[in-house]
């Protein structure tokens, strides 16, 4: 199914009777005429910042053959226009994060290209052979030249085949530069958890040093349920129709409402769910995922595609959240977690003990309120034992 705002954000490349049929909806519908009036305009105004930064968009393609290590298919006026261009460009990639995702995929382009030419040009036919055989009787010279101008046109043909996905990729920047516009950023203190609430509600839990970067809820986004994170946090995402994704350097996490933890590093991402379903899946290839329930976790590599999940002892893989987490486990079972952890004598009365429960606690709270949220949920009560200690036991 298509999100719902699509046909907002590629207005100009739907048909005239597409356009239409929007034009259409939107006159009875007030806040999507709205949106996209808004978005028309931001779109305008980045259009003029990229062209302010990039004004050819040549020298993008340029940077990425360069960056890739190919400058050998650049020609000395072509060097002399990047080294020109560079700090300029260097200044918009730092500015908007997005625009490296551009500068990847065009990389990725020319690789991509140059495969498909070797795989062409290594294939003769026995005509093809033969000819072969009698160029090498030809004159050096004259087999040097040819050579030449097929390394020449494969030159210009891999340069020409990169500046149609440039013009491809202007959509795409616009789009990603809308993104880095309506992001905030927050970074948890090194020594601390950092709690960051979302616009709709979600909740992201920062481990000390993560860093989150996600929609600023005073302003219209289309990415308004995306977010990216470098470190590692606990999600614990509000149900909605659409889905949220989270983006690491590594793998995209999607889910429509769950809970759930990412320990994002610069070469892999782990992913242990606690509550629902996520896809995960590397970014470069978002159709290979696989989906993590409850209680199961997966990684992904740099270019590699996720692992299968397998089971995961939640309490150990999510220490580093400084919470208590449950997932159908039994009413003894935290006890005695909970018993262990306070350094205090926990009972449960036995027609509670194996009633199983899942939920969410915070490690810095005091035992006796986080019992109380526990009695709240088993229909329980709690008991002060002489001595010290408490004891569960059903409500009167």
């Amino acid at each position: 199914m298509k999100n719902k705002h699509d046909p907002l954000v590629f207005y100009d490349a739907l048909s005239p009777e597409e356009q239409e049929e929007l034009r259409e909806e939107l006159a009875d519908n007030s806040d999507r005429a709205e949106a996209l009036r808004m978005w028309q305009a931001v779109r305008a105004g980045l259009r003029e910042r990229l062209r302010e930064r990039v004004p050819d968009r040549r020298v993008l393609v340029l940077y990425a053959l360069d960056h890739a290590g190919r400058s050998d298919l650049l020609s000395d006026d072509e060097q002399a226009t990047l080294e020109e261009a560079r700090p300029d460009l260097e200044r918009a990639l730092r500015e908007h994060p997005g625009l490296a995702g551009a500068v990847r995929r065009i990389q990725q382009d020319q690789t991509d290209f140059e495969a498909v030419w070797d795989e062409h040009t290594s294939t003769e036919t026995p005509s093809r052979q033969r000819a072969s055989g009698r160029q090498s009787r030809q004159p050096a010279a004259r087999r040097q030249g040819q050579r030449s101008a097929s390394t020449s046109w494969r030159r210009w043909a891999s340069r020409g085949a990169l500046g149609v996905a440039a013009l491809v990729f202007v959509a795409l920047l616009v789009l990603l530069l809308q993104r880095d516009r309506a992001m905030l950023t927050a970074t948890a203190p090194a020594s601390s958890t950092r709690v960051v609430e979302l616009a709709d509600g979600s909740t992201a839990r920062l481990a000390p040093g993560a860093k989150l970067t996600y929609p600023d809820p005073d302003e219209w986004t289309v990415f308004a349920r995306r977010a990216r994170l470098d470190g590692r946090a606990f999600f614990d995402i509000t149900p909605q129709e659409d889905r949220f994704t989270i983006e690491t350097p590594t793998a995209a996490a999607t889910v429509l409402g769950t809970s759930f933890g990412l320990d994002a590093r610069e070469d892999v991402t782990t992913l242990t769910g606690v509550e629902g379903r996520v896809r995960f899946a590397n970014r470069e290839t978002e159709e290979r995922a696989v989906v993590v329930r409850g209680g199961q976790r997966s990684r992904v590599a740099r270019n590699a595609l996720p692992s299968t999940p397998t089971r995961a002892n939640m309490s150990e893989a999510l220490a580093w959240t400084n919470l208590f987490l449950f997932r159908a486990t039994p009413a003894r079972r935290i006890a005695e977690r909970l018993s262990s952890f306070y350094d205090v004598t926990i009972t449960v009365a036995s027609p509670l003990a194996n009633k199983k429960v899942t939920g969410t606690f915070e490690q810095n709270r005091p035992v006796r309120e986080v019992l109380g949220v526990l009695a709240t949920t088993l229909q329980a009560e709690v008991q002060p034992q002489e001595g010290g200690g408490y004891r569960l036991v059903p409500a009167a």
